[in-house]
């Protein structure tokens, strides 16, 4: 080997390691710029994510009071539903008083029923089945016959429609 081809191998391992020193100080810049950019990126998210705490800050205290409000709602359609479910019971109470009332009453009518049956049985003046050709006086009766009722009213007419007003003049038109 002469001189000159080991000059020319020293530049050519030279070129070589000035070309890799070159493409590794490119290499580290880029990685740096992507580093870079990465961390600038990651600010921002997180800017954006502070930013956007109070919002759902906001909606997550809406959500809060929304479910109260359905808590309250819910609370109240209970107490109106037992309410509801006490009147009810009430009512069924009341109902089962006057059936009872209304049972009283019915017996109570039935022996008044029973005792005139027997105190016509016992009045010589009334007709019974036991005794034709008399009859029971009824309260109002006279010796003349039965009481005489006023005569009915005749439905009043109805009063006539006034007239309908008239029209408000109208202005004098102007020149």
């Amino acid at each position: 080997m002469n001189g000159e081809t080991i000059l020319w191998i020293v530049l050519a391992v030279v070129a070589v390691l000035i070309v890799a020193a070159v493409i590794t100080l490119f290499a580290r810049s880029a990685r740096k710029r992507r580093l870079a950019s990465r961390r600038a990126q990651a600010q921002e998210t997180r800017e954006r994510a502070e930013s956007s705490t109070p919002t759902v800050q906001r909606r997550e205290a809406e959500a809060d009071e929304a479910s109260a409000r359905a808590r309250q709602a819910r609370a109240v359609a209970e107490t109106k539903d037992a309410e509801a479910r006490r009147a009810e019971a009430e009512a069924r109470e009341v109902e089962a008083q006057a059936a009872e009332h209304r049972e009283h009453a019915d017996r109570g009518q039935q022996e008044i029923h029973e005792q005139l049956q027997r105190a016509d049985e016992l009045d010589p003046d009334v007709e019974t089945r036991s005794r034709p050709g008399r009859h029971r006086q009824q309260p109002g009766d006279t010796d003349a016959g039965p009481a005489s009722k006023p005569p009915a009213e005749p439905p009043a007419e109805p009063l006539p429609k006034p007239p309908p007003e008239p029209p408000p003049p109208e202005p004098p038109a102007r020149p």
